[in-house]
């Protein structure tokens, strides 16, 4: 979506980062960069230990500590989000619901599914097929039959990524003794999870959209949701905002992706993995008076700047004490899975995204084929950042 509205690309902005560091040009004292798309400024030591710098509080509230103790390695923290860019907020994940269907169908009240603990993934699958396609169309198909197709949820290409995640599953785990490990691959609960997204996501009646808006001819993710032919979407919060200054009248609400079963115990939320996050260069000369001034703005964002961008995320329509409720419990339960921001797991990811899409369940053999090359991605990851600290 930034891209799109700026022509700005996020591969293109880290690499003119990258260029700057890796001349030792000192121009920039912060630098707010997606480190997944050049996580080698990291391992060649362009990058202060945020840990090293003593006037940033990063313990306090005002700094997204579920977030930045999934980026942490071995005590080491290159990178940091917080209140002062809330990129961090704008970018997790939830799941909206059409009040409209939602009243129109009798279903159950999401708010009160997530209140009373009963908001798991196969209560999501079970609505989404009870009213998927009530009106008898033809065809499932975008764009054919009568075009009156009513589906259970658009579905993002992303998201059968973002609800592992919520399911509590992650690519790579650290164990006791500190050591990260590629925890996918002897996981059977990982296979579980993969297998009832593909039961749920590949079935007929949910679509899956194209990573366009509002693209009506290629199924734009947000296009069937705000036209009334989707009950739910799965999408990042800063959707709400992108479809009010659109002019849509769609009354709507959201709620955390769900868990996978009522074992679980509390919600876990994604948020992107080319998030802009913060970082003070080897270069800057005074790192602790840049740590005193970034840590005072971060903490005027907490204070001043996130009570407003609720005010201005809240959704027409519905109750405003329901929305806040469930935007505290996003923003609560917010974090990463670290495969994603070093580049561990790309290529995996998409397999196994595109595997639950197309009903293919060979996620064991996806799995087994990157297990050796994912293992060895770690191991020279953490030894590079071991010779850093020496």
């Amino acid at each position: 979506m930034y891209e799109q509205q700026w022509n700005w690309s996020i591969p293109g902005y880290a690499n003119e980062v990258y260029k700057v560091l890796a001349s030792g040009d000192d121009m920039y004292d912060v630098i707010y960069v997606p480190i997944n798309a050049q996580p080698s400024i990291i391992t060649e030591g362009r990058l202060y230990n945020l840990e090293n710098i003593r006037t940033l509080q990063l313990e306090k509230d005002w700094w997204d500590n579920s977030i930045n103790n999934g980026y942490r390695i071995a005590d080491n923290l290159y990178f940091a989000s917080g209140s002062l860019m809330l990129q961090s907020f704008d970018s997790a994940w939830a799941i909206f619901f059409n009040q409209k269907l939602i009243n129109e169908y009798r279903l159950d009240n999401p708010y009160d599914l997530v209140r009373n603990d009963g908001w798991t993934l196969d209560v999501l699958m079970s609505t989404c097929r009870s009213v998927a396609n009530v009106n008898s169309s033809p065809s499932f198909e975008w764009g054919t039959g009568d075009g009156d197709q009513l589906y259970g949820i658009s579905a993002h290409p992303n998201l059968p990524d973002k609800l592992i995640y919520a399911s509590g599953e992650r690519y790579v785990k650290e164990d006791s003794d500190g050591k990260f490990y590629f925890a996918a691959a002897d996981s059977e609960r990982f296979i579980n999870v993969a297998t009832k997204l593909m039961d749920f996501l590949s079935y007929e009646g949910n679509l899956r959209a194209s990573s366009e808006e509002l693209g009506k001819d290629g199924a734009g993710y947000m296009y069937p949701f705000v036209n009334d032919r989707a009950v739910f979407l799965g999408a990042e919060i800063k959707t709400g905002r992108f479809l009010k200054q659109k002019g849509y009248e769609t009354e709507y609400g959201i709620v955390p992706l769900p868990k996978y079963d009522a074992n679980q115990k509390e919600y876990y939320t994604p948020i992107v993995e080319n998030l802009l996050v913060f970082t003070v260069p080897t270069t800057c000369k005074n790192p602790e008076e840049i740590g005193t001034v970034i840590d005072a703005m971060t903490y005027l964002g907490y204070t001043d700047v996130l009570p407003e961008y609720y005010n201005q995320t809240l959704f027409r329509g519905l109750n405003n004490d329901e929305d806040r409720e469930m935007l505290d419990i996003i923003s609560n339960s917010r974090g990463v899975d670290i495969a994603y921001f070093y580049g561990w797991n790309p290529d995996l990811a998409w397999k196994i995204g595109n595997s639950i899409f197309s009903g293919q369940p060979d996620f064991s053999s996806s799995i087994a084929a990157e297990k050796e090359s994912i293992a060895l991605k770690i191991e020279d990851w953490v030894s590079q950042l071991g010779k850093l600290s020496k």
